[in-house]
């Protein structure tokens, strides 16, 4: 039984024209769904279910793809309400378009989700999860994190959940039963994609982090001012053109970043991350590769 990036999409584009009739929002929706390119939750949701003795494909390809329509609605939400990736198509949409066509795909995700199993606490932990991930946006929205350990809560909320949602799931869809174990090293799992996510994110001018002073992790790290290299990186930031410099010789800010600690902190980080999880792994004694 094997998963790939061409079956769930190809699944998203079914479940959407069975679902919508209007024509032209159908269009919209498929067009989005042509955008995607990475469906690490769903596969995630497969490796769940195949490590707990699932042997339906049609039932956990339903499930991948409905997560990854989840996941499609959620990056629209937050490219509008960031103002990031200004290339994306749904950013090149009239946003009011866009913003119909996220919250149809949000509507149209849980009803398939919901769907597939009768038993009320997976339908119950579905819509938990969703909150939770809407709960975590909205406090980044309001650069809410003052400390490191209130970033991590906000991580663990709005990308954890859903993590913990496609492994869960996948979980509960083979076995019938929800597995606390999991649900903990899942949201780790989401918190590690984060903090590489906003690492790589300090290469990209097109991302609107730095513009909009957002308190990542790594800013909170770079604002408690170890040595004089956080304060050049944090100087340089401040205006437009000189984190453009900063950017434009990536060698130069790599080795800045080393100097200020931030790409010893960041690994460190996801070691201890990546330890919990397979220790917690190990103790299930099933098998599944996650890195």
């Amino acid at each position: 039984m094997c998963l790939d990036a061409d079956l769930i999409k190809g699944k998203m584009k079914e479940i959407v024209g069975e679902k919508v009739d209007n024509l032209h929002l159908e269009e919209t929706l498929l067009t989005f769904i042509n955008e995607k390119k990475h469906f690490s939750f769903g596969i995630l949701a497969f490796q769940h279910y195949v490590a707990f003795s699932g042997t339906d494909f049609s039932e956990i390809l339903v499930l991948a793809a409905g997560i990854e329509l989840l996941i499609l609605a959620f990056d629209i939400f937050d490219d509008i309400e960031d103002e990031d990736n200004l290339s994306k198509v749904w950013m090149q949409t009239d946003h009011a378009i866009s913003l119909n066509a996220a919250t149809s795909l949000y509507s149209i995700s849980l009803q398939v989700i919901c769907e597939l199993e009768s038993n009320i606490v997976f339908s119950q932990l579905a819509l938990k999860y969703a909150l939770n991930a809407m709960q975590g946006q909205h406090n980044d929205l309001r650069n809410f994190p003052e400390t490191e350990e209130e970033c991590l809560h906000m991580i663990k909320q709005k990308s954890g959940s859903l993590t913990a949602m496609s492994a869960v799931l996948g979980t509960m869809l083979a076995s019938g039963e929800f597995n606390p174990v999991i649900e903990n090293y899942s949201y780790k799992i989401g918190i590690i994609k984060q903090i590489e996510n906003d690492y790589y994110g300090l290469f990209d001018k097109t991302r609107s982090d730095i513009r909009k002073k957002k308190r990542t992790l790594i800013n909170l790290f770079l604002h408690r001012q170890f040595n004089s290299a956080s304060n050049k990186i944090l100087n340089m930031m401040k205006s437009k053109s000189g984190y453009y410099s900063l950017i434009s010789d990536r060698t130069y800010f790599e080795e800045l970043l080393y100097k200020a600690g931030v790409s010893q902190y960041v690994l460190m980080l996801i070691k201890v991350y990546e330890n919990e999880i397979n220790n917690e792994i190990e103790k299930l004694e099933i098998k599944i590769k996650l890195w």
